[in-house]
């Protein structure tokens, strides 16, 4: 499996490489501040690397279809950490949709009783 995964992220790379080659955006990364530099070194590495790493660290841990299941609470965290952070409101039909996304996730991981 993990052979397959590598020929698949080569694969990406040359395609992203290909599109990056059109697009040519050179001069724009290139007048980027330290500060800018900083956060694409920041989402390359949290929110890219380490976050795959652990992902599938949790499909090798209790496997795909449990671990396919905990993707459902991305939206979540995105709405409390936007927010904490970017102080951006939380509405009631978000709330009401949180709570029905974890409620999912609960029913789905509940333990299944012994067949008679």
């Amino acid at each position: 499996m993990m052979t397959l995964f590598r020929w698949v992220v080569r694969l990406f790379v040359l395609l992203l490489v290909a599109v990056a080659l059109f697009e040519a955006p050179w001069g724009r990364i290139a007048a980027l501040p330290p500060r800018g530099w900083v956060a694409i070194g920041y989402l390359a590495v949290f929110g890219t690397v380490l976050a795959f790493l652990w992902y599938l660290e949790g499909v090798r841990a209790i496997g795909g279809p449990r671990t396919s299941v905990f993707l459902n609470l991305v939206p979540v965290f995105g709405l409390l950490f936007g927010a904490l952070f970017l102080d951006e409101p939380l509405l009631g039909s978000l709330l009401v949709g949180c709570a029905m996304v974890i409620a999912g996730v609960m029913l789905t991981n509940r333990p299944v009783a012994p067949a008679r």
